[in-house]
């Protein structure tokens, strides 16, 4: 639809999201997508961004970072899913948010909401985070600390004051300075929103668009 052609690189198959539907079925495909990046190169094909979503293993997490390393001008999407409203996702270990954190500073972009800004930067949760309720200097000041520790540019996501009828994000980075975007709250819990978010910001930053417009 926005002009981009994916491929999709699975790298774990889920009989359900993880959000309090038990323990899923779960089937790592590390082997699978080794052997696709060997197959994209033996294609010759050359990549203009790679984007990573859902990383289930540090296995994973290393797939992920040789593709990088195997396209180098390739723009590093990270969407460094992780943690939310002040809680690491029961999949997640301390191991495994390390990996994690480690690949989101290499990114091009990277989008966390407050809490995985917290684990990249090894700080305390706030306890108003659950709420996403900071002030704009502190989501300023994490965005700067972020783009510190390696990441080019940060979208910093989904914060919401108690009574405001849109959500908040925090955009800065290489030269730029740090702005807020506004976008339109829908009262409602819908599993992959930010997936389709980071999608849509990466296919119109491709599309020639700034990444404050996208």
């Amino acid at each position: 639809v926005m002009g981009v052609q994916p491929v999709a690189l699975p790298t774990m198959l889920l009989s359900t999201h993880t959000g309090g539907l038990g323990a899923p079925a779960r089937l790592d495909c590390e082997a699978y997508g080794h052997a696709a990046l060997a197959h994209y190169r033996e294609l010759g094909l050359a990549f203009d961004c790679i984007y990573t979503g859902y990383l289930g293993s540090e296995a994973l997490v290393d797939l992920a970072a040789e593709a990088f390393r195997l396209w180098p001008d390739a723009l590093k999407v990270v969407d460094p899913v992780m943690a939310d409203h002040g809680a690491v996702y029961p999949t997640y270990t301390p191991e495994l948010c390390n990996a994690m954190a480690e690949l989101a500073c290499g990114a091009d972009i990277l989008t966390p909401n407050l809490t995985e800004a917290a684990i990249i930067l090894g700080e305390p949760i706030g306890e108003n985070w659950a709420g996403t309720d900071i002030s704009d200097e502190e989501a300023r000041r994490l965005v700067d600390a972020l783009v510190a520790k390696g990441a080019k540019h940060v979208v910093l996501k989904g914060i919401q004051r108690e009574g405001e009828t849109s959500i908040r994000n925090f955009v800065g980075g290489e030269g730029m300075d740090t702005v807020e975007v506004h976008n339109e709250y829908v009262p409602y819990l819908l599993h992959g929103t930010g997936d389709l978010y980071a999608s849509c910001l990466m296919a119109a930053v491709m599309a020639g668009h700034s990444l404050e417009e996208a």
